[in-house]
């Protein structure tokens, strides 16, 4: 029952690795096309910078979840009640964000790390032992 959660992060960070690659990519081509001058560039501008940093970073703290879940460590439990909370409040609040905001998207952004946290909280039983009670058939 915890390779869902395992699954979760696993993908999660695939998407956001992908997500910041592409920001950084975007930001690289925004400064190419002004030579290289940084004080030209607007906030908008920079923002790609910041923006593919954050999920980069997000890729890598996804990616050390999904490997300490399935490891059974207690740092990936806490880590993924911790960071599926933060997912929870942040996702929809970014799709309400958007000039047309797309309300679906805000739900299912928010649903997913949510049920994402409630997998995680029941299978505390399974960082006790090395093998989940319920997985030992």
């Amino acid at each position: 029952m915890l390779w869902p959660v395992v699954g979760f992060w696993a993908g999660a960070s695939l998407l956001f690795l992908g997500g910041g690659l592409a920001a950084l990519f975007t930001f690289a081509e925004v400064l190419l096309r002004n030579w290289g001058n940084w004080h030209t560039l607007n906030i908008v501008q920079l923002a790609w910078l910041g923006v593919g940093v954050f999920f980069v970073i997000y890729s890598l703290i996804g990616g050390v979840l999904a490997w300490q879940l399935a490891r059974r460590r207690r740092f990936g439990y806490y880590g993924s009640l911790l960071l599926g909370l933060q997912l929870t409040m942040l996702a929809p609040g970014a799709a309400l964000l958007l000039t047309q905001p797309n309300y679906l998207a805000a739900i299912w952004a928010g649903l997913i790390p949510a049920a994402t946290v409630l997998l995680t909280l029941t299978n505390l039983a399974c960082f006790d032992h090395p093998q989940c009670p319920s997985e030992s058939r």
